[in-house]
């Protein structure tokens, strides 16, 4: 899965997740990606 958001100033971030994916690492690649876009728009 891949997501991007774009802040209202025109840069975006994109990232790649599993979602209910490969193995036991699925859940936490979910959750690492969503920290990150969490982070870049709250900065």
């Amino acid at each position: 899965m891949e997501i991007t958001v774009t802040k209202k100033d025109g840069k975006s971030e994109k990232v790649h997740s599993k979602l209910g994916g490969d193995g036991p690492f699925g859940a936490f690649s979910a959750e690492k990606a969503m920290k990150k876009l969490v982070n870049f728009i709250e900065n």
